[in-house]
């Protein structure tokens, strides 16, 4: 009979001691939730975030921008190319109507 009865004591005891382990670990968590450095620390994560989003799409901006200029430059450079080649023939057909090549 006393077995049974310690028996029952411990596992009251122990499910009590679990219980208030939860409690307190909750209470805790309650407590630090609602607390000053919680808030801080959920602002740095905020702004932390915040600057990694703004990273990457800055990277994709500037990549894009860097390869529109590219095809800009590419452009203008074949479009310097024939201007150049459009001159020469024209000089060469002038010279030719003038009779200076011979």
């Amino acid at each position: 009979m006393q077995d049974a009865a310690h028996q029952t004591a411990e596992a009251i005891v122990a499910s009590a001691a679990s219980k208030g382990m939860y409690t307190g670990a909750g209470i805790t968590l309650g407590g630090w939730w609602t607390s000053n450095e919680f808030l801080g620390l959920t602002g740095v994560l905020i702004a932390l975030l915040g600057f990694a989003v703004n990273w990457v799409y800055k990277h994709r901006l500037t990549s894009v921008e860097i390869r529109a200029i590219e095809a800009k430059e590419a452009r203008e450079a074949e479009e310097h190319r024939l201007m150049c080649e459009r001159h020469k023939r024209e000089a060469d057909e002038h010279r030719a109507r003038m009779g200076l090549y011979e």
